[in-house]
């Protein structure tokens, strides 16, 4: 069983600072009583006052620790504001490194670009190592706060490879078999991801940012944070690429913003999504804008099942209604085809899920080509 990071700080203050009122009452008892030079027991002009390392948030925005400001030091920290009623300070790392490998320890890490928040555009490869803060860690979270990189290739004929940058993220142990994290590129703001942690030993993960030959201004700011076992925000499953909570919330894909409607290829991971207090189902809805749901196949009619060809989105046990039969997986234009073979059949509803665990599973052939039709995702 994972076991939780619990750890606290501890502040020595004097008296006069903690307890103000209390040293003011004191005062003047020990004045009326000066001529009877009662004894009693001295009070210790220092008091111990303890708070627990929990998340904070900076008044810039930026996540950390509670931690003393000594602390935040030793880790190699930086602070701008104050958590625990003043005791302590909200600590984040932050890291713009770009030459050889740099190793990373600290829970809530910052990873930038040199030069952040401007841009950079140096060829080479910026490399970085997860590595946790004890065995106990079950997960790293990676959260793309800023994240854009060279697009996809359009209009080649070959569309959706990363033939420029690449963004390469290896978990401590190899799991290309299973549903591994992608080589990504382009546009990732805003998108997150879970890497197993391996819980029980000292694995360490891996990113490597390549930046191949362009004048195009790469900008990235990576929050890494482990996450232990045993938290309602811990992921399921070692399956879970990305973890959603919440009643109501968005799933895109990687490069969603691009201009151009092209998600990069070779893709091939899970997402999970939290079942809530007093929900038993899930409604994905296509979002309301152009070209929000484009996998594949016909550029005009959704298709289902086994219409689907090398790229698609399964969701397990979703139909029409949730209940009956399901073809598991969709792909094309409209989301939310019923009954795959007749043009007809093609339709813009939700698609509803009873069956547990919630997941999204993502298909993209490593050679598919987006060039004829748009691929959003």
């Amino acid at each position: 069983m994972c076991g939780a990071i619990q750890q606290s700080s501890v502040v020595f203050v004097r008296m006069e600072e903690a307890m103000k009122t209390f040293i003011l009452i004191l005062s003047l008892w020990s004045i009326e009583g000066t001529a009877q030079k009662r004894p009693g027991r001295q009070l210790s002009p220092f008091a111990i006052v303890q708070f627990p390392n929990s998340d904070c948030v900076s008044n810039e925005g930026v996540s950390g620790e509670c931690y003393t400001a000594g602390q935040c030091f030793s880790r190699g920290g930086s602070f701008t504001s104050s958590c625990a009623a003043g005791f302590g300070v909200c600590c984040y790392n932050i890291v713009t490194s770009c030459s050889g490998t740099t190793t990373i320890s600290q829970n809530n890490t910052y990873i930038r670009n040199p030069g952040f928040a401007g841009s950079y555009s140096t060829a080479g490869t910026c490399s970085y190592k997860l590595c946790k803060v004890q065995s106990s860690v079950g997960f790293i979270r990676l959260d793309f706060e800023t994240m854009s990189l060279v697009t996809p290739t359009s209009g080649t004929g070959a569309d959706g490879g990363c033939a420029t940058d690449t963004l390469t993220i290896k978990e401590g142990v190899d799991r290309s078999g299973v549903f591994h994290p992608p080589t990504l590129c382009g546009i990732g703001t805003g998108q997150h991801m879970y890497l197993n942690g391996e819980e029980g030993t000292s694995l360490c993960a891996t990113i490597d940012i390549l930046l191949g030959s362009s004048t195009f201004g790469r900008t990235w700011n990576i929050r890494v944070s482990q996450i232990p076992c045993g938290v309602d925000y811990a992921p399921p499953s070692t399956e879970c690429l990305e973890f959603h909570t919440g009643k109501s919330g968005t799933v895109t894909s990687w490069n969603y913003d691009d201009p151009n409607f092209i998600h990069p290829n070779n893709q091939d991971y899970g997402i999970c999504i939290r079942r809530e207090k007093g929900f038993c189902g899930v409604t994905y809805y296509k979002a309301d804008e152009p070209n929000s749901f484009t996998v594949d196949k016909s550029n005009s009619k959704g298709q289902a099942g086994g219409e689907c060809g090398s790229d698609h989105v399964g969701i397990p046990g979703a139909s029409l209604t949730g209940h009956g039969e399901s073809y598991e997986r969709w792909c094309g234009s409209l989301f939310g085809a019923q009954s795959p073979g007749a043009a007809g059949s093609a339709s813009e509803n939700q698609l509803t899920t009873y069956r547990t665990p919630f997941r999204v599973y993502v298909h993209f052939h490593p050679s598919a080509n987006n060039q004829n039709n748009p691929k959003r995702g």
